[in-house]
């Protein structure tokens, strides 16, 4: 029988950390939090007008950028902060706005020489004399090509020939996330929450940017990133009446919550009450309606795995549900993964429908189509791919669900990615040694495979941080993390073997990679075999005695050794020392 492994457990409906934009302990990472900059008020001016700000370091006065400064007689009925500012010049102006915490544009007047500090959104007029700007003409946080249209609005959209004050306005409205401003009609237009699902590359004339200034660390990408992990979650009052899969318990927050529902392979959406802090998980699409204290949200809101343009035209042939007042193509997903027949699912923004479809949609394909969202069943950050979805569907082959697609020599295998959790999932198991950096994902793997203890392995792309990690992993939302088994090799595991009835070990376990299910069997002492159901993501950690349970040709599950493929251990020997 197996050597004896003392390793301390953590099972992962018991997590009830997350990341939201907010630093948390993280196994070891160097944490940069992302805070806001700001400008405290500057004492003095030069004749020549630099700033002098408080922050400013350099024995040389600071150079500002004023190329987004209106300089055609414009001036702004926005709210101005205090008392106009008398006797200063163009750039004094711009750096009192900078020292002004709330400023979020100014307008200067050549012929008074009287600056006004603005506060909200740029109300743009002709002024004889008027010059008004952004608080910052700093764009190097925007990305061209970048258009977010098909998210809802959350302002009134805004005409500007600059698109620094698209900015100036997202920063003056605490609904606003992030704004798209487009060239050709110059207008902006303001996306809230739930902006990632919307994204599309490659519009020309068209310019996206974060509501944050970008000389005050401002990111696209950050805030798609933190997006994709909370945006999608109703604010308040917003129930589900969806039945419950199990007793609710209590949980520390809303993302303690959507954890459990992670961690959960029947879940697809949670209601958590911020009165009573009880979680209550879901298994069947949403049933939205209105409840004091409750916020709805999905398993995921990850939508990096959407595609937007694209349509399958509607077919009776291939539609099995069509569900009107959807708001949000996250939500159409977890229709789409709550019914069996769903591969793909199909959103229409100007009618907030949904339609779930069946195989056979990918000959109906169409590209260009304005305002349409789509998307796999599985979600995006548990391995969901559209691309997949289509290239299986264009040639016939069975659900990617199913456990051929999961092991190796199946023709969608990719053996760099297939045993890891690529959509910011960190473990919180402990991590064995010194954190170092890797030059990839790759590297940090062979470095665990170099560790005689380590069986997972957390790599952060950010960071180039590695963390080698014994025992079973305990995942959890972190942004840039990836965490992967010791070895994708599944040359021991056999599909069709089934040894859930025998008796189990431990305490219930889900994941959605059967190499994790390997892991947490090699870290619980009593575990020789595991099952890994793909209907339900559970691992079955089975003990002594599992051989006169075996069950051939089962749908759909998974089996394997405790040892790790790699090591030479395959079920036949485990079988027979099992009967003796």
């Amino acid at each position: 029988m197996r050597a004896s492994l003392p390793v301390h457990l953590v099972v992962c409906t018991q997590l009830s950390a997350v990341w939201f934009g907010v630093a948390k302990a993280h196994g070891g990472h160097r944490l940069e939090p992302h805070v806001p900059g700001f400008l405290q008020g500057f004492t003095d001016i030069t004749p020549a007008g630099d700033d002098v700000s408080a922050n400013v370091t350099s024995s040389e006065p600071a150079k500002l950028d004023l190329s987004c400064v209106h300089s055609d007689n414009k001036g702004s009925r926005a709210p101005t902060i205090g008392e106009p500012v008398p006797d200063v010049s163009l750039e004094q102006c711009a750096a009192q706005c900078k020292a002004v915490d709330g400023c979020t544009h100014f307008t200067y007047n050549d012929d008074s020489k009287m600056c006004h500090v603005k506060e909200g959104k740029p109300d743009l007029y002709d002024l004889t004399g008027g010059k008004t700007a952004s608080r910052s003409c700093d764009r190097s946080c925007f990305e061209q090509h970048v258009s977010y249209e098909g998210a809802p609005d959350v302002m009134t959209a805004m005409v500007t020939s600059q698109s620094a004050d698209c900015q100036a306005a997202c920063a003056a409205d605490p609904s606003c996330e992030i704004f798209t401003y487009n060239e050709h009609d110059q207008k902006c237009t303001f996306k809230g929450r739930g902006f990632s699902a919307f994204k599309e590359r490659g519009v020309l004339g068209v310019t996206s940017g974060p509501k944050q200034f970008c000389d005050e660390g401002g990111k696209l990408t950050q805030e798609e990133m933190e997006d994709q992990i909370s945006g999608c979650i109703q604010l308040s009052d917003v129930g589900s009446m969806t039945a419950d899969l199990e007793e609710p318990m209590e949980a520390d927050s809303v993302g303690a919550c959507m954890e459990r529902c992670r961690c959960d392979g029947r879940c697809t959406h949670f209601t958590f009450n911020d009165n009573t802090r009880m979680c209550y998980l879901k298994g069947d699409k949403m049933q939205l309606y209105s409840s004091p204290g409750d916020r709805t949200g999905p398993k995921s809101c990850d939508s990096s795995c959407f595609s937007n343009g694209v349509s399958y035209v509607d077919d009776p042939a291939t539609d099995v549900e069509t569900v009107f007042e959807i708001s949000h193509p996250i939500y159409c997903q977890v229709i789409c993964a709550a019914n069996p027949l769903c591969t793909v699912f199909q959103w229409y923004a100007s009618e907030a429908k949904c339609v779930v479809k069946r195989k056979g949609f990918y000959k109906h394909r169409k590209t260009g189509v304005t305002g349409v969202t789509v998307g796999p069943r599985e979600f995006c950050d548990f391995g969901g791919s559209i691309r997949d979805r289509e290239e299986a569907d264009a040639v016939g082959s069975d659900d990617g669900l199913n456990a051929e697609a999961t092991m190796a020599n199946s023709p969608d295998f990719h053996d760099e990615v297939e045993c890891v959790h690529t959509g910011n999932i960190g473990s919180k198991a402990q991590t064995i040694g010194e954190v170092k950096r890797a030059s990839s994902l790759s590297e940090c793997r062979a470095r665990c495979q170099a560790e005689k203890e380590c069986s997972h392995y957390t790599y952060n792309v950010k960071s180039g941080l590695c963390y080698p990690k014994r025992g079973k992993p305990q995942f959890y939302k972190y942004l840039g993390d990836m965490t992967g088994s010791r070895t994708c090799d599944t040359s021991c595991l056999r599909r069709g073997v089934d040894y859930s009835q025998g008796p189990e070990v431990g305490k219930p376990w889900y994941s959605t990679l059967p190499t994790d299910c390997q892991v947490a069997c090699d870290a619980e002492d009593a575990c020789l075999v595991f099952t890994w159901d793909s209907a339900t993501s559970r691992c079955y950690l089975i003990g002594s005695g599992f051989s006169a349970h075996r069950r051939n040709d089962v749908d759909g599950v998974v089996s394997g050794p405790y040892t790790f493929c790699d090591n030479g251990e395959n079920l036949q020997v485990l079988e027979a020392k099992d009967t003796e």
